[in-house]
């Protein structure tokens, strides 16, 4: 009897896993019913590909600043579509960044710092994916800088200037010459008439389009430069995606997916379309337009500022602020995934306020499952009347997630689904006397499942165990070098010391090591 009602559950729990397979990750459904918008065609369509291989490259910092929240809505959203595609695939996912490591602004920085600039670029950049991961963003699987990559920029431009779509001058700039292509202007505005990154009125433009390819230096202390067929000089800011794109791509016009931030719209992926479909001799008229989608996404605004975050604006908080004073990663990234990616993020304390009581709300559904699962009656008895109605609870659940997620990655409706089946379940668990232990494992189940595609509770279970670790690393580090540069040992003259920092040498480099390691996972600094 006893092994007929194990068996009732079991077969109740696979049902509802086959049903939502979705959820659990091994989902049997194809790319082409996951519908995206893309913003070339502004309307959805499904995500099809004919090649072996997703390619997908994303718009990545320049590095020149702290990391603030509004960066880190784009990548958790971006992030979070990424978790979708590899859970949902039926092919490879290769997800690459660009890094601006040399740009006008690090030049800058240099020039008031004094510092050099790829010094500069390497220090923010690190800091970057540091504060990516306290995040629970996924380091993407390539990683394209400008300074890696100058060759191969170089080798681009040359193509589209002896292909004639972009041209010299005396002073050694390169500009490409958007007269050349009659497909210029995707996703400008109608009004535009000219580049916001050189000088309207330079005196070696052709057209009041054209925009920088290769850019002789300038006077500024700080600046970078490389020798090329046009003189010594540095990439534009356009071109360097385009280079990035097609080394991903291995030099064909294949790029499936490209992403970034609204902003980046126009010029930037203005102009870098028309790149690369003058360099790939390609066209959305001929049938191929490059890329295949492109996804953009919306702003981070304080609630209080009409403007969007930016560092330029100095209207930031960084992400080093937020961890410390504001919240957590779970909560900041249930805040950007209430909006649609698409859409504008407006971010507060009382919406933090509200992501903290929502996560409450689902780690209380887990814990009474938790509590259920754990009572022996549960294998003695019959499903009893709640278990279908859970079950019938779930299917559902499950079906409406994963509708969701086809739909342009509406991740505000997965949220509301999750939501609902915990207060729903939550509130049911408690009501019925008797549910069957498939049903539980499954209500279980499907909740961690649907966390882990949204990314999150995902980074809480070791960050005490990481924190406690780092402390005691911390401590010991520094008893340790007080020993071996002897700060315990009261009157010793500077000689000795010298002497003994001399012995100790090697046990003070250990110690640095040590300083870098906590200082790349912890938010609290060692110096020395």
């Amino acid at each position: 009897m006893r092994y007929r009602r194990l068996l009732t559950d079991r077969r109740s729990c696979r049902r509802i896993r086959r049903l939502s397979s979705s959820i659990s990750g091994h989902d049997t459904r194809s790319l082409q019913q996951l519908h995206v918008f893309d913003s070339l065609t502004n309307e959805k369509r499904p995500l099809i590909t004919s090649h072996d291989v997703i390619t997908w490259y994303s718009c990545g910092p320049t590095v020149y600043d702290d990391v603030h929240i509004g960066h880190a809505s784009c990548y958790i959203r971006l992030d979070t579509m990424r978790k979708v595609l590899l859970r949902y695939q039926n092919k490879p996912v290769v997800f690459a960044m660009g890094v601006t490591d040399v740009d006008d602004k690090i030049i800058r920085k240099a020039s008031q710092t004094g510092k050099p600039a790829l010094e500069i670029s390497k220090f923010y950049e690190r800091q970057f994916f540091d504060n990516m991961r306290l995040l629970g963003v996924r380091d993407p699987d390539c990683t394209l800088r400008v300074s890696d990559c100058i060759s191969h920029i170089v080798k681009i431009i040359d193509v589209l200037v002896r292909s004639g779509h972009a041209y010299s001058t005396s002073s050694g700039n390169v500009f490409f010459d958007t007269s050349s292509w009659p497909c210029y202007g995707k996703l400008a505005p109608l009004e535009t008439t000219y580049q916001t990154d050189s000088p309207v009125n330079h005196p070696e433009k052709r057209n009041r389009k054209d925009f920088a390819l290769w850019k002789s230096p300038s006077r500024e202390s700080g600046e970078v430069s490389w020798d090329s067929p046009w003189g010594a000089g540095r990439p534009g800011w356009h071109i360097e995606c385009s280079a990035f794109c097609d080394l991903l791509t291995g030099g064909r016009s294949s790029l499936t997916l490209h992403s970034g931030g609204r902003d980046l719209s126009f010029p930037h992926h203005c102009n870098e379309i028309a790149q690369s479909e003058a360099l790939y001799r390609t066209a959305a008229a001929a049938g191929h337009p490059w890329p295949a989608f492109f996804l953009h996404t919306g702003h981070l605004k304080l609630r209080e500022s009409a403007e969007k975050m930016s560092k330029s604006l100095k209207n930031f908080i960084s992400v080093e602020h937020y961890l410390e004073n504001e919240g957590t990663a779970d909560e900041l990234r249930l805040s950007c995934l209430r909006r649609h990616y698409r859409d504008t993020v407006m971010y507060s304390p009382e919406d933090i306020a509200l992501s903290r009581n929502q996560l409450a709300l689902i780690k209380k559904t887990l814990a009474s499952i938790d509590a259920r699962l754990e009572q022996s009656r549960s294998f003695a008895q019959e499903n009893g009347n709640g278990t279908e109605t859970i079950v019938n609870e779930v299917v559902s659940a499950s079906n409406r997630f994963d509708e969701s997620i086809c739909d342009d990655f509406d991740f505000p409706k997965c949220i509301d689904t999750l939501l609902g089946f915990c207060e729903q379940v939550g509130a049911q668990v408690s009501q019925y006397e008797s549910v069957g232990l498939g049903a539980l494992a499954a209500c279980r189940d499907l909740i961690e499942r649907s966390c882990e595609t949204l990314g999150l509770m995902q980074t809480q279970q070791n960050s005490v165990a990481q924190k406690e670790l780092l402390n005691a690393l911390k401590e010991m580090r520094d008893r340790v070098r007080d020993f071996a540069v002897g700060t315990h040992i009261q009157g010793l003259s500077k000689t000795a010391k010298r002497e003994r920092i001399s012995q100790h040498r090697a046990l003070i480099q250990q110690c640095d090591s040590a300083r870098e390691i906590i200082n790349k996972h912890s938010l609290t600094k060692v110096t020395d």
